[in-house]
């Protein structure tokens, strides 16, 4: 009886003890929940942005050739820049607005 008690003793703080390593254990496995989900979703919107940067330039460069080639004039290809970093910029809050906040 005596060793029954003595058990019992012992085991009531590290149920507690285990209680608080699950609640811990729990809010770091949906923190990297989220932070998976946010990264899914910025490679889906990266990647889908970036196709786009891709077939729009292939589509100016074919236009630029064609207009060298049928006009004579001596055009430059431009690329810009500063709404590519926009672009960039923008896929990461849009991904960030499509997990993390349906998330919380």
């Amino acid at each position: 009886m005596l060793l029954r008690f003595k058990c019992k003793h012992v085991s009531e703080p590290l149920q507690a003890n285990e209680g608080t390593r699950s609640f811990t254990s729990n809010r770091l496995y949906q923190f990297e929940t989220k932070i998976a989900l946010f990264l899914r979703g910025q490679i889906i919107v990266l990647a889908s942005s970036l196709t786009g940067v891709v077939i729009g330039m292939t589509v100016s460069f074919t236009m630029v050739m064609q207009e060298n080639v049928l006009l004579g004039k001596d055009l430059q290809l431009f690329f810009p820049l500063s709404q590519f970093v926009v672009i960039l910029v923008l896929s990461i809050i849009c991904a960030f607005m499509a997990t993390y906040v349906p998330a919380s």
